[in-house]
This record gives C-alpha cells, sequence and structure tokens, in this order.
C-alpha cells in the first residue's frame, strides 16, 4: 500500500479513535488531508479522535493541505465539503482516497479513483505488523459509535487468522 492517500473525515476519526494513525501513515508514502477534512475532523477538539488526528499532524504522519489545492472548492453533488475536497485532492495528486461513506464511495469510483476503507487499512496494518490484533480495535470503534457490519468484521478477522469472540489468531 505504499501510495499516497487523500484522506477523508470519516476513516481519520476512526483511525484517531483505535490509535492507528501512525499505522496509516507507515502504510503509505503520504497521507494528505484537505483542510475542509481537518476543520470536520476536530469540529468538537476535546473528542479523543480529534486529539490523535492534531497529533497525528505534529508529528508530521498526516500532511495538512491548503484549500488553495483543492480544484473546484465546492461540493460534489450530495456530498459534504470535506468528502468533495477529498475527491478533488486525490485527482489531481493522482492518489487514492480513503474513504468509507458509502455515497463518497461511489462518487469516487465512478470518477475513476482508487478507493480504500479503514478496514482495508486496519488488514494491512496487521499483516505488516503495525497493529497486534483487529478484534480489539473493532471492539474500540463500536464503544466509539463507529458502525461496521458484522459481515465485514467477520471477514476482515478471517483474512488476517483472528477468530470472532477474542481477536486472537485462530
Amino acid at each position: 500500500m505504499d501510495e499516497l492517500v487523500v484522506a477523508d473525515a470519516g476513516p481519520l476519526i476512526a483511525l484517531g479513535l483505535v490509535d492507528a494513525l501512525e499505522a496509516l501513515a507507515r502504510l503509505h508514502g503520504g497521507v494528505f488531508v484537505p483542510h475542509a477534512v481537518r476543520i470536520e475532523c476536530t469540529a468538537r477538539p476535546d473528542k479523543p479522535a480529534a486529539v490523535a488526528i492534531e497529533r497525528a499532524f505534529a508529528l508530521g504522519h498526516l500532511a495538512p493541505q491548503p484549500d488553495r489545492i483543492v480544484l473546484a472548492g465546492r461540493p460534489i453533488g450530495t456530498l459534504d465539503a470535506g468528502e468533495s475536497a477529498a475527491i478533488e485532492l486525490a485527482e489531481a495528486l493522482g492518489a487514492r482516497l480513503l474513504v468509507d461513506e458509502r455515497r463518497g464511495r461511489a462518487v469516487a469510483r465512478a470518477r475513476g479513483l482508487t478507493v480504500v476503507g479503514t478496514v482495508a487499512v486496519l488488514i494491512a496494518a496487521r499483516r505488516r505488523g503495525f497493529v497486534q490484533a483487529l478484534g480489539p480495535l473493532f471492539d474500540r470503534l463500536a464503544a466509539g459509535g463507529y458502525f461496521l457490519s458484522n459481515a465485514l468484521i467477520k471477514a476482515a478477522l478471517a483474512q488476517v487468522g483472528e477468530n470472532e469472540s477474542s481477536g486472537r489468531p485462530t
């Protein structure tokens, strides 16, 4: 996965909840974040994910991108400003797009972008040894209000040889 990636807010918040932003950076040649996405991620600065995201910026794991880099700077269809900015920046850089929201993924794919999501990042991080186990991370995501379907969790755990109940290798 050592390619450039542009991140939308949802995955950054999720990865911030489980302390996996450094793993995201280690998996990619650069993690670019449009200004609109950063604003969305840190709108509630007291939230643990917002603190983790700002720390990741300070450590250089995330690269902020000013709005002037974004081509049009206005929402695409029904997408919010952050998703629109992320799609446009990914297009401009020829980068992958890290997005979880269904509509954002569909628009990005229709525009020819390669799309990855939070779970794909966590699977890659687990395979490379950047995180120890997925099961506990999925539990933390659920506790933080981040929804993943049971089928997706089961498939992800199976891909890395963990069982559903314990997150331990099978």
